[in-house]
């Protein structure tokens, strides 16, 4: 074992090193109940203990951690301040899983749900249940008429809801059954009771399913670029381009000012630019055509070129620091062009080419263009 932890952060002065070895040393001879651990891990980890540190010297798994170091907060923010003294004699020597899933819930409903599953001994599936329902109960605008802000009443009216919307007898009875073992008030048990002489009620319409959609990866993220125009540009052109931030989580753009934008893929090289911004410019679909002096056609030269096509040339205005084998906007005769160097060279450096994007290519663009007729 090692004589001192490694830090996740700077260890908290108000834990010396002395303290943190007894919390430590006590941890690892399982000294105390599960609150005094509970206590003794948030300590070690708001002093800047890293949970595989401890587990290193105690043994103590970090999910482990997580539960105790939480439950022993739920009971000592809740609990300690507003149970009764058998409530927390109770939860003092037992029931950790049971406080962790009441983290979720308020202190006077933890207080609750707490004393509920003390005189019911409920299981933790049937804790998670009930804390599951309180939490739904609490987000309704009014207490549902026969029904009371008591857990039991709660749950017996999650399933109440459910029971409306089944017409077949076995499956409304077995919801009905497992909602009364839960009411607490009479009129609850009532609502419950009625609805098995109440067949002939019309089931309510669920709501839909919520279209969500989790992004998976970064490309799936599009970064916005300002465009600055189309060559021939000048540096001022440049710089009266506006820096176009965007925040995470979805890489939303806050626009100031009108003018041309485009959406880019979330590639790294866009992601990790600085300051990138477009410009307009049209290629050779040679595909020999390698370097960026053979691959753009110059203004001069559109009309004169037939295989060609339109591309965006992405630059990044931050880096102006000379790199070989790379391209950069620099200026020559007031205007702008892209060139390389193979030394440093002794100009100014307006920003680098991060790459240069093609359009998507569809095979068959005549094909594209026909009517499509299907036969019945």
């Amino acid at each position: 074992m090692s004589e001192t932890p490694s830090y996740q952060t700077p260890p908290n002065p108000s834990l010396s090193e002395r303290e943190a070895r007894q919390l430590l040393d006590a941890l690892r001879r399982q000294e105390g109940t599960w609150l005094d651990r509970g206590r003794a891990i948030w300590r070690l980890q708001k002093g800047g203990y890293d949970p595989k540190a401890i587990f290193d010297e105690t043994g103590i798994t970090t999910s482990q951690q997580n539960q105790l170091a939480v439950a022993s907060q739920v009971y000592d923010t809740s609990l300690a301040t507003q149970a009764t003294e058998q409530l927390r004699s109770h939860y003092a020597q037992t029931g950790s899983d049971i406080l962790y899933e009441l983290r979720v819930l308020s202190n006077d409903e933890r207080i609750a749900v707490a004393e509920f599953s003390y005189q019911r001994q409920l299981s933790i599936a049937d804790v998670r249940e009930v804390t599951k329902a309180v939490k739904d109960f609490s987000r309704l605008a009014e207490i549902p008429e026969g029904f009371t802000e008591h857990p039991g009443d709660a749950v017996a009216y999650a399933y109440w809801k459910r029971a409306r919307d089944y017409s077949d007898l076995q499956s409304r009875t077995r919801l009905i059954a497992s909602g009364l073992r839960y009411a607490h008030s009479e009129t609850a048990r009532q609502k419950l009771e009625h609805l098995l002489s109440d067949l002939a009620a019309v089931p309510q319409s669920k709501a839909p399913t919520a279209p969500t959609y989790r992004v998976e990866t970064e490309i799936e993220l599009p970064r916005i670029v300002p465009v600055v125009g189309t060559f021939p540009l000048t540096p001022k052109d440049l710089e009266n381009t506006p820096t176009l931030g965007s925040e995470d989580p979805f890489q939303v753009a806050k626009i100031a000012k009108s003018g041309e934008f485009v959406p880019l893929p979330g590639w790294p090289v866009i992601r990790q630019a600085e300051d990138p911004v477009a410009i307009h410019a049209t290629a050779r679909t040679d595909a020999s055509a390698m370097s960026v002096d053979a691959l753009l056609v110059s203004p001069a030269e559109e009309n004169e070129v037939k295989n060609s096509e339109p591309v965006l040339v992405i630059i990044d205005r931050a880096i102006r620091t000379f790199e070989a084998f790379r391209y950069f906007l620099v200026e020559k005769e007031g205007q702008l062009q892209l060139t390389w160097f193979d030394a440093d060279p002794q100009v100014p450096l307006w920003a680098e080419v991060l790459l240069i994007l093609k359009p998507k290519r569809i095979f068959d663009e005549e094909a594209m263009e026909v009517s499509w007729q299907y036969e019945e």
